[in-house]
């Protein structure tokens, strides 16, 4: 297992550690390092290519400020593993973090991946239902709300049953 220590935080990644062009892969909220697999066997012989758990997952757990009740910002460990131009990549929550990578560093950054993403904040009409959803999560597990994360996520084409073992797993609740 590899881990890296920036910005406070152990994250976990995994690393084809192959010498071409860096690739590196964000996953969305709830998700993990697994949902780019099939991208990683694809592209593995010709690419560098990196993935890694954000907090939430089973490996990181989800921290919530005590005073603001928000999640603070994660940290994006390219520093410690990615020393050369190449291309970053996400899916929601990835995505977000990908494009700001871009923005902040783009002489590191020669191509960008954006899938199911934004560049705003979310539509304050849908907030108060996200976080319901993730108050629910936190506190009695994903059972409840884990169908339509699911489905939001994953769509109508995948079998949602190794997410879902994965998220009883996970020991972000409160």
């Amino acid at each position: 297992m590899s881990f890296a220590d920036t910005n406070g935080q152990h994250l976990y990644y995994e690393d084809t550690g192959w010498d071409g062009p860096a690739v590196i892969f964000s996953h969305g909220f709830l998700m993990d390092h697994d949902m780019f697999a099939p991208q990683v066997d694809a592209l593995r012989d010709r690419y560098r290519v990196i993935t890694w758990d954000e907090r939430g997952t089973a490996r990181r757990p989800a921290r919530v400020h005590s005073t603001t009740g928000t999640r603070r910002a994660t940290s994006w460990p390219y520093s410690r593993i990615w020393h050369r131009r190449g291309g970053v990549g996400g899916m929601s929550q990835g995505g977000f973090l990908s494009l700001r990578a871009a923005l902040l560093s783009p002489e590191r950054v020669r191509a960008l991946v954006l899938i199911d993403t934004q560049a705003g904040l979310e539509d304050p009409e849908s907030v108060p239902a996200l976080w319901a959803g993730h108050e629910e999560w936190m506190a009695n597990g994903p059972g409840a709300v884990q169908e339509s994360v699911a489905a939001s996520i994953l769509g109508a084409d995948v079998d949602p049953s190794p997410w879902y073992a994965k998220w009883r797993r996970c020991p972000g609740r409160a």
